[in-house]
């Protein structure tokens, strides 16, 4: 400002003192021709002194915004030389038109005065401040200057800063902190950031001091899980919005691929390499699969009739397989899938492969049971020989007049609760033999007292063919009538008081009765 200052002065004191000696020229001209020819030589002479003069001001002028000197230095010549000059020219310009030709020498010659002192305080004093201020000015345009290199929140390290000569290539970096990335380059000078869209950025430094700025943004993050049946997943970082993204998932064996899910939704996909563009937020993709299908076959070995739980299955899924034996046979082993297996009802987890099983069965050993009639037994049943461990049932029918009362056996551990006459038990790994037995039954004699029977004596439980006696006591004043049996009399002599007969094969009750003796009452 100062310098330009200084410029628009000197060209309006050029343009002043060229206008003087323009005008000082024109009248002397017409001085010339007005004193006829009596002073050439004065009048040439003013002119002559009006141009060296202007040239003589011009070339200090020029001198001095050549030198360009020291900010202080200018204005203190210009307020020592210029006012006059100004001065000069301001009467000069307010008394044209009264100006006679006398004067012109006169301010001519103040104004040729005040331009020669100008250019010798000029040259002569002002000499070495001249000097100097050319010397700062080089230095300034080519001294060192200072570069700041700052970061923001999401950066991790800057480097270039410190001090620069202008012109001088200069290269700043940065470094994003982990899910940031980088955006641009800040500048107090925004001409210097045409290219400042890169981590590493070169430019040269300009002629001032100035500080970068490196500005970043938070990146958005694939965040990847694993479901069922998958071994591993790949493609989870930090991305761009904008970019491509690829996320894969390996399967563990026995597995298929099923689905991406994703949070937030829409960015689901049934493809196990799935590509999609980064939204402009995070996102979460769970990879999940779905256990295959496999086959379990039973071959079936001697004694088996079928299985259960053959056929497919998937893998992870608990699988039961139950052998189906023919009679007299029992389970042996499982044989297959990498080894032999004893339970007859065999649960395994189902592998990520076929499974081949065997079941086989092997007979069981017979043994002899024999059945024996005992004493009033008519017949027996079940005999003969039976498998070990199967369910056997032996029977027998008592003879008339006995009743069934066990079944005895050598082997006392079969019989303890053998009091039926059908009789069930497994048979053990040895032969046996089972004895019905009876005994005659007996019979039940219920006895009755009728009018003027005081007592009844004989009751009891009798085998059919027992000789049984039955009697009775009178009430005072009664003589016995009979014994009857349901309003019959049971034998001819039934007429007795104490009363003797042959145990029937069946339960009986017997009446006694009296009469009332004459007098007596009834």
């Amino acid at each position: 400002m100062e310098r330009t200052a200084k410029i628009l002065f000197a060209c309006l004191g050029v343009v002043i003192v060229l206008g003087a000696a323009a005008l000082g020229t024109v009248f002397g001209m017409h001085l010339a021709h007005t004193r006829s020819a009596a002073q050439p030589t004065q009048s040439e002479t003013t002119a002559q002194t009006t141009e060296r003069a202007a040239e003589t001001l011009t070339e200090t002028v020029l001198t001095e915004e050549t030198a360009t000197a020291a900010p202080t230095e200018p204005e203190t010549t210009a307020a020592a030389t210029e006012p006059e000059t100004t001065a000069a020219s301001t009467a000069k310009a307010t008394t044209l038109p009264s100006v006679r030709a006398t004067t012109l020498p006169t301010t001519a010659r103040r104004t040729t005065q005040a331009a020669t002192t100008r250019a010798a305080t000029t040259q002569a004093p002002t000499a070495a401040p001249t000097a100097a201020r050319a010397s700062t000015t080089a230095a300034r345009r080519s001294g060192t200057y200072t570069l700041r290199v700052v970061a923001d929140s999401g950066t991790t390290e800057v480097t270039g800063g410190g001090r620069y000569d202008a012109g001088e290539i200069v290269k700043v970096s940065m470094t994003p902190l982990l899910g940031h990335t980088f955006l641009r380059w800040d500048s107090s000078d925004e001409a210097l950031l045409a290219d400042g869209k890169t981590q590493t950025y070169s430019f040269r430094m300009p002629a001032s001091d100035m500080t970068l700025r490196a500005v970043t943004f938070v990146r958005p993050q694939v965040t990847l899980s694993k479901g069922k049946g998958v071994a591993s997943v790949s493609g989870a970082r930090y991305y761009s919005p904008g970019d491509r993204v690829t996320v894969s998932a390996k399967m563990l064996p026995g597995y298929d691929f099923a689905f991406w899910r994703s949070s937030p939704c829409g960015l689901d996909s049934t493809a196990r390499s799935y590509t999609f563009i980064m939204p402009d937020h995070s996102v979460t993709l769970t990879a999940n699969g779905v256990p295959k299908t496999y086959n379990v076959r039973v071959t079936l070995g001697k004694g088996v009739r079928g299985v259960s739980g053959d056929g497919g299955h998937k893998v992870g899924e608990k699988v039961t397989v139950r052998a189906k034996l023919y009679d007299d046979y029992a389970f042996d082993h499982w044989e297959g899938f990498g080894g032999v297996y004893r339970d007859e009802v065999y649960t395994f987890t189902m592998p990520a492969e076929n499974v081949s099983l065997t079941a086989t069965a092997v007979q069981k050993p017979k043994f002899l049971l024999t059945v024996d009639k005992g004493p009033g037994i008519e017949s027996v049943g079940g005999g003969g020989k039976h498998v070990v461990g199967s369910s056997v049932t032996v029977t027998c029918v008592p003879e008339r007049g006995y009743t069934f009362v066990t079944w005895l056996s050598s082997d006392s551990s079969l019989v303890r609760d053998s009091f039926h006459k059908n009789y069930t038990f497994t048979m053990p790994d040895a032969d046996v033999a089972l004895t019905a037995y009876a005994e005659k039954t007996k019979y039940k004699v219920t006895l009755k007292k009728g009018a003027g029977i005081a007592a009844v004596q004989g009751e009891g439980t009798f085998t059919a063919g027992e000789t049984v006696t039955v009697d009775c006591t009178l009430m005072d004043g009664y003589t016995f009538s009979e014994w009857s049996v349901a309003g019959r009399i049971t034998v001819p002599d039934g007429k007795t008081q104490k009363y003797t007969f042959i145990m029937p094969d069946s339960d009986i009750a017997l009446t006694a009765k009296a009469a009332a003796d004459s007098g007596g009452s009834s």
